[in-house]
């Protein structure tokens, strides 16, 4: 279960850093679009149908990777109440609803990206982008995501069972826990002064 873990960490943390580079491309080809139509009349050729393919590859790719560090956006008002059990209960309910969700979009998004590709689709413009590579994108973030949300299924279904809080350090992992750490190590006593008022038998040097 721990390899399987460290594999599917590596692979999210392989798939962002594509993320990474597509984020970078896609502020860069806005940058100089701007500039070139701003001061010298020459917008860049393609800038937004690159950006709005790469789009996919930002959002989809990104997915497995936050939910394995537990970033997900989230409200918490009932949540927040509940036990161990509780919160777990909602989790396993969370997660199979979410991988009963991502299963259908794995199959229907499989099924555009082979007719894309088999097609050589590509979004009209200046320049002609592929867009079956963006699609497959969306196949990879899917299996991802599902991959890494079973892995907390069972997770959250040890912690139903034994109705053990998991550790907030390493549930959250990289710097939010080396910063749990680093606050659990400081030493946040008070150091005592003696403010006691002198006493007034005392005698008075002069």
């Amino acid at each position: 279960m721990r390899m399987l873990e460290k594999g599917i960490g590596r692979l999210n943390n392989a798939v962002m850093s594509l993320v990474a580079i597509a984020i970078l491309l896609s502020m860069l080809a806005g940058a100089f679009d701007v500039i070139g139509g701003q001061f010298f009349n020459r917008p860049l050729p393609g800038a937004v149908e690159g950006a709005t393919n790469l789009l996919p590859v930002i959002i989809f790719g990104s997915l497995a990777y936050v939910q394995q560090r537990r970033e997900h956006i989230r409200v918490e008002l009932l949540y927040a109440r509940l036990g161990a059990r509780g919160r777990a209960a909602l989790d396993v309910l969370n997660v199979v609803l979410l991988v009963s969700f991502l299963v259908l979009l794995l199959r229907g998004a499989w099924r555009e990206a082979l007719r894309s590709f088999l097609l050589q689709e590509s979004a009209p413009g200046i320049i002609d982008f592929p867009m079956w590579p963006a699609k497959f994108v969306i196949v990879l973030g899917a299996a991802l995501m599902i991959v890494q949300l079973l892995l907390d299924l069972v997770t959250h279904s040890r912690q139903l069972v034994t109705g053990q809080q998991a550790d907030e350090a390493d549930e959250l992992g990289g710097v939010s826990g080396l910063l749990g750490e680093v606050k659990a190590g400081t030493d946040l006593t008070v150091p005592e002064h003696d403010d006691a008022p002198p006493d007034d038998d005392g005698e008075d040097s002069h």
